[in-house]
C-alpha cells in the first residue's frame, strides 16, 4: 500500500481541514480539496478507508525550544523544564506539555503543545473510521536547513534554512528541530531580517523586491514536497505510533530476560550434573564448560568462579519492572519526611542505582526553610543542595540524599 490521506487543519476559526492524496510510489498528489468539518472527510476516506493518514500539525499552534540542562534529562522530568520557560508563554504553564525532540550534549530540543490537542484530534478522526499513523509539524517537513561551503579553508559557511509559502502562510524551517509559520504579509520583514549567518532558501515563488535577497529552488508541489518530507521524518507524536514503541520496548525487554532464563537453566542443568558427580576430573570439567560458556555470553566480565550464581545476580538485575532492594528501602525513609510537608510540593524523584543516592526536586515556598528541611533527613541521610532557582513566587530545588553508612 503506497496511497496516503494528509489532512491539514487549520485551527482558528473558521476552522477547515486541508487534504490530499498522496502516492509514495509514483510521487504524485492524486487528489486535494478542502472541507469545513470532519464530519466532511467522511466522504474523502469513504473510496479508501484502509489509507494511513498522516496530519500535518500546524506550526503556528507549537513552540519549538532549545533548554541547556546540567546532567541527564529524564521523561518524567520534562515538566519541570516548562517553568524554566513560563515568561515566554501568554497563558498558563500548566496548559502546556512538552516532548524532548532530540538531545545534544547538553541541549534537549522540545516540541511545547497544549495538552490531548493531538490525542482530542486522533480520537475525533479514529471515530470517522480514520487510522492516524503520524502527526508531524508542518515545518518539520521542509528539507533539514544545512551548511554551504564557505570558499575559504577553515571559514564557516552560511546556514541555509528554507520557506514554503502555502495559501497565504509562509513555512519557514530554521532549524533541524525547529520551525514556524508566519503570515504571508510578513515573508518581507522576516527575510530583510535574517540573522547573520543565516541565508535563505524558497520552495515557492518570491516576491519580486526579494528575489535578490533569497535563493529561489522551486518545488513542482508544494504538497508533495510536504508529503515526502511527513513520511521520512524522525518527528512523530501519533499516539498510535508511540504505543507502538512502547509495546516493541517491552516486548525487547522481556525478550532479554527470556534469554538469560534459558541461559540460568542450562548452567543450573550443568551445576546438577556436576553435583552428582563422583569424580573430580567431571567435575572440574563440568566447571571449566560453564566458565567457558559463561565467558563467551559474558566477554572479558566472564570470569568468574561460580558462574551460576553470578548469573542469578544478573537475571534478577534484568527485571524489566524496575524494582530494586536499595530503592524501596530508601524510599521507606525518605517518603515519610516528604509527604504532607508544609511549604514543600515534590515535582521529581530519581534514584541513581550504583550510588544509593536519591535526587529530590521539590517548590518550597518563601517561608520555607529549605536549609533546616534538608537537615532533616539526618541521621539517615546526608543531604546536599546541588540546584535551586525561582519559579514563580516560590523556589525549584533539586537536592542530593547519600545514606550515611552504619
Amino acid at each position: 500500500m503506497s496511497e496516503y490521506l494528509f489532512l491539514r487543519p487549520t485551527l482558528i476559526d473558521p476552522r477547515s481541514y486541508l487534504w490530499f492524496s498522496y502516492d509514495d510510489t509514483s510521487h504524485n498528489v492524486l487528489a486535494s480539496g478542502t472541507v469545513y468539518s470532519l464530519e466532511e472527510l467522511k466522504d474523502v476516506g469513504g473510496n479508501s478507508p484502509e489509507r494511513p493518514v498522516m496530519i500535518l500539525y500546524p506550526s503556528s499552534a507549537l513552540k519549538f525550544k532549545t533548554v541547556n540542562y546540567p546532567g541527564k534529562l529524564k521523561k518524567h522530568a520534562y515538566e519541570p523544564v516548562l517553568y524554566q520557560l513560563e515568561d515566554e508563554f501568554a497563558e498558563d504553564i500548566d496548559n502546556f506539555k512538552a516532548h524532548m525532540m532530540a538531545k545534544n550534549g547538553k541541549d534537549y530540543d522540545f516540541l511545547i503543545f497544549r495538552k490531548n490537542e493531538f490525542t482530542d484530534l486522533e480520537q475525533a478522526l479514529k471515530g470517522l473510521g480514520f487510522t492516524v499513523t503520524a502527526i508531524v509539524p508542518d515545518a518539520l517537513t521542509l528539507p533539514e536547513p544545512h551548511e554551504t561551503a564557505s570558499g575559504k579553508d577553515k571559514e564557516p559557511g552560511l546556514k541555509e534554512i528554507y520557506f514554503l509559502n502555502l495559501d497565504d502562510e509562509w513555512l519557514i524551517r530554521d532549524g533541524v528541530n525547529s520551525g514556524i509559520s508566519i503570515p504571508g504579509a510578513w515573508i518581507k520583514d522576516y527575510a530583510e531580517n535574517l540573522p547573520e549567518g543565516v541565508s535563505a532558501v524558497s520552495l515557492s515563488v518570491l516576491p519580486e523586491e526579494l528575489k535578490e535577497k533569497v535563493r529561489e529552488d522551486l518545488t513542482d508541489s508544494p504538497l508533495a514536497k510536504m508529503a515526502e518530507g511527513a513520511i521520512h521524518s524522525k518527528v512523530n507524536m501519533s499516539s498510535y505510533q508511540r504505543k507502538r514503541n512502547i509495546q516493541f520496548k517491552f516486548m525487547t525487554s522481556w525478550v532479554k530476560v527470556v534469554v538469560m532464563g534459558l541461559i540460568f537453566v542450562t548452567l543450573w542443568y550443568m551445576n546438577m550434573n556436576m553435583r552428582i558427580s563422583s569424580v573430580i576430573k567431571e567435575t572440574q570439567e563440568y566447571r571449566n564448560q560453564q566458565r567457558a560458556l559463561f565467558s563467551q555470553i559474558m566477554g572479558g566480565s566472564g570470569r568468574v568462579n561460580d558462574p551460576v550464581s553470578k548469573m542469578k545476580e544478573i537475571l534478577s538485575n534484568s527485571s524489566p519492572i524496575g524494582t530494586d532492594e536499595g530503592f524501596i528501602d530508601l524510599v521507606k525513609l525518605v517518603s515519610g519526611k516528604l509527604i504532607n510537608k508544609k511549604g514543600i510540593e515534590l515535582v521529581n524523584m530519581k534514584f541513581e542505582r550504583s550510588r544509593r543516592v536519591f535526587v529530590i526536586q521539590f517548590l518550597a515556598d518563601s517561608s520555607t526553610n529549605i536549609d533546616n528541611f534538608v537537615s532533616g533527613f539526618s541521621p539517615d541521610f546526608t543531604g546536599q543542595i546541588v540546584d535551586r532557582k525561582p519559579s514563580r513566587e516560590r523556589q525549584l530545588v533539586s537536592v542530593q540524599l547519600k545514606r550515611r553508612t552504619k
